[in-house]
């Protein structure tokens, strides 16, 4: 609730100043493979511990939320889709340094796929930015994963919102 409900605020404000706004929509690599090898428990631990990973990468007004079991959404009022592939590109090679469940004495490596959306460019409104990155995100889970795509809003089947400028 709370990414949808900053989300509307934000692109209000971004509409309102005419400034972009971005966001990443990503999804953790082969994470079935954790849970089956190490426990929904560590599992857990991984998703806390890429978490911190993702706050370390970012700093305010953006901010990350967990959205549904691997995945999560980095939200960047004030960023272009230049600086959220560049941030993405930080977050993406920081998870591949870091060793998950080191304290656990595990040292797991563990990649993810990102998409990219941004207003104005691609979508108008919160379900066109939220389809086009998670399509763009599946777009590099197809081509082989721990990548980072940007889509054009012309994706057959993407509700790229109602507005327009």
């Amino acid at each position: 609730r709370y990414l949808y409900r900053m989300l509307e605020q934000l692109l209000e404000a971004a509409k309102n100043l005419q400034r972009p706004l971005s966001l990443l929509f990503f999804d953790i690599d082969n994470f079935k493979r954790v849970v089956d090898t190490h426990g929904h428990l560590n599992a857990s631990r991984v998703i806390r511990e890429i978490g911190a990973t993702i706050q370390e990468a970012i700093s305010e007004p953006a901010f990350g939320v967990a959205y549904a079991g691997d995945e999560f959404i980095v939200v960047m009022p004030g960023s272009n889709r230049d600086g959220a592939t560049a941030l993405a590109e930080r977050i993406r090679k920081k998870m591949r340094r870091t060793s998950y469940l080191a304290s656990r004495g595990l040292a797991l490596k563990i990649k993810a796929s990102f998409g990219v959306s941004s207003f104005p460019e691609d979508a108008w409104d919160a379900t066109g930015l939220l389809g086009l990155a998670d399509q763009a995100m599946f777009f590099i889970k197809a081509s082989g994963k721990d990548g980072i795509a940007e889509m054009a809003p012309d994706i057959s089947g993407v509700d790229t919102g109602s507005e327009s400028p």
